[in-house]
């Protein structure tokens, strides 16, 4: 195949992309409630993005590709960020009640 482009990456329903937030997010130390309005929210933040992306293409031509590996992303930065913030917060209380 010689100067060709094939587009590999469909766009995930929103029931999968709830159940794959599900699955990551069962993972992390959460209230049920809070894991269920993060499920919605995640897949609302990738819904929006790919939704804003088409309007960017339609409007100025431009690609944004938006792909279950961005949303794969999204999901291990949130735990990434979590986690951190929740050992500076841990630092913060230990060195407060000193």
């Amino acid at each position: 195949m010689n100067c060709c482009t094939i587009d590999w990456f469909k766009a995930w329903p929103k029931d999968a992309l709830e159940a794959v937030a599900s699955k990551f997010l069962k993972e992390i130390d959460l209230e049920d409630a809070v894991r269920e309005r993060l499920m919605l929210i995640c897949q609302q933040f990738h819904s929006s993005v790919s939704d804003a992306s088409e309007r960017f293409l339609a409007e100025q031509g431009r690609f944004n590709y938006v792909t279950p590996t961005s949303y794969l992303e999204l999901l291990s930065t949130f735990n990434t960020l979590l986690t951190n913030k929740r050992a500076e917060a841990g630092r913060l209380l230990r060195t407060n009640t000193r």
